[in-house]
């Protein structure tokens, strides 16, 4: 029975750690020893603490998707260049900035 218990915990925190990144935006892509790739990572809580990227590239769409639940968060395309880079290397430096949403809403007039 505590088995049980322990379970469903389980399944809701990860339902939790889903829903604590808002939005990704990928601002840069460029060459420096291998690709890099500059990311924004939108919190939707100042106490969210969880990102966990997988990275992926398909044809010359590089995509970033949460390890957890599977879902794309963001995707760019890249050029030949870049893609061949990618290939070569076999990894990609993620430059993350994280920013994180006020906890009383977005601010809309300054």
């Amino acid at each position: 029975m505590i088995f049980h218990n322990e379970t469903i915990i389980y399944i809701y925190l990860f339902g939790v750690i889903d829903t604590m990144v808002d939005t990704v935006e990928i601002s840069r892509v460029n060459i420096r020893d291998n690709l890099s790739v500059d990311v924004s990572v939108w919190m939707n809580h100042p106490d969210d603490w969880d990102f966990r990227p997988a990275l992926t590239c398909s044809g010359n769409e590089f995509q970033i998707s949460d390890k957890i639940s599977g879902n794309q968060l963001a995707s760019v395309e890249l050029s030949d260049e870049e893609l061949e880079v990618l290939q070569r290397d076999r990894v990609a430096e993620l430059r993350v900035k994280f920013n994180v949403h006020g906890m009383h809403g977005k601010l809309a007039i300054i």
